[in-house]
């Protein structure tokens, strides 16, 4: 392979979230690096609100967590696999936190309310 080639696999390699094919996955920085413990934060925050999606949110959580601490005590060259299983909870909380930031934003980004005076 060419070198263009090869840094264009590189740079498709870190966009789609990918892990590292026979190397050490600090070789390589993908975006699940930070959306991971991004996302479990923002899953423990939630759980411990007073919200109505709150067991949700822990059980979104505490499976990440217990799946992560499991995979990386126990199985040494199988973790990209089992992250086939967890990624969809991912995808729930990043369109979640996407969600709860663009509502913020809006509210923000609002005019006060005008109220009518009453003499």
């Amino acid at each position: 392979m060419t070198g263009a080639a090869t840094q264009g696999g590189r740079r498709a390699q870190w966009l789609f979230l990918s892990g590292v094919v026979g190397g050490s996955a600090l070789d390589t920085p993908n975006l699940l690096m930070l959306i991971w413990p991004a996302c479990v934060l923002f899953a423990l925050v939630r759980a411990s609100s007073r919200s109505p999606e709150r067991p949700a949110f822990a059980f979104i959580a505490i499976t990440l967590l217990w799946v992560f601490l499991l995979t990386n005590l126990l199985v040494l060259d199988e973790n990209d696999r089992v992250r086939w299983e967890t990624d969809p909870l991912l995808a729930v909380l990043v369109a979640t936190g996407l969600g709860a930031a663009l509502r913020k934003y809006a509210r923000a980004r609002r005019p006060p309310a005008v109220t009518a005076r009453t003499a």
